[in-house]
């Protein structure tokens, strides 16, 4: 952390014992391969200047339970941690650039318990995230998204959750 990376030494893929990565708040555009052929269950990329992950992510970390991507440049949803929907917890996308929460995606994160969409721009949430039912915290704050009152957000995720649920029928 806080060590203006770059990028990786290929040594990096020899620590087979390493279970959490925390690269946060340095100078990453792109995810170093190394990263690929790990075996993590944390992985910590908030604060760096990532556009997207690559197509090979997440490569042998399919045990990963937390990524975290906040603070980057993302301006889509990056797919690829669908592929982690037995495995993934937390989930944390704030502070990026996304416009669109795709719902065909976001399903299929069916044990996510985490997931931190603030301060993108979102324009709505789609009501299938109710159907998620680990979810125990859904943060939004910070996104230009008018149609849940915030008397509803006031009440947490529980409410946010029902008023969803209520719009999926």
């Amino acid at each position: 952390s806080r060590n203006a990376l770059t990028t990786l030494e290929p040594r990096f893929a020899s620590l087979t014992l390493l279970t959490e990565l925390n690269l946060a708040l340095n100078k990453l555009d792109t995810l170093p391969d190394v990263i690929l052929e790990l075996n993590l269950t944390k992985l910590d990329l908030g604060g760096n200047r990532l556009t997207a992950l690559p197509k090979a992510f997440p490569g042998k970390n399919t045990g990963l339970q937390e990524i975290i991507l906040a603070c980057n440049a993302l301006t889509e949803f990056p797919l690829q941690v669908c592929t982690l929907a037995s495995t993934l917890r937390l989930l944390d996308l704030g502070s990026n650039k996304m416009s669109v929460l795709p719902t065909n995606a976001v399903v299929k994160l069916t044990f996510l318990e985490t997931l931190d969409l603030s301060n993108n721009n979102l324009t709505e949430l789609p009501a299938q995230l109710a159907t998620l039912r680990k979810l125990a915290l859904l943060r939004f704050e910070g996104n230009m998204i008018k149609t849940i009152p915030r008397s509803v957000q006031a009440n947490g995720t529980p409410a946010v959750l029902k008023l969803l649920a209520s719009r999926l029928t």
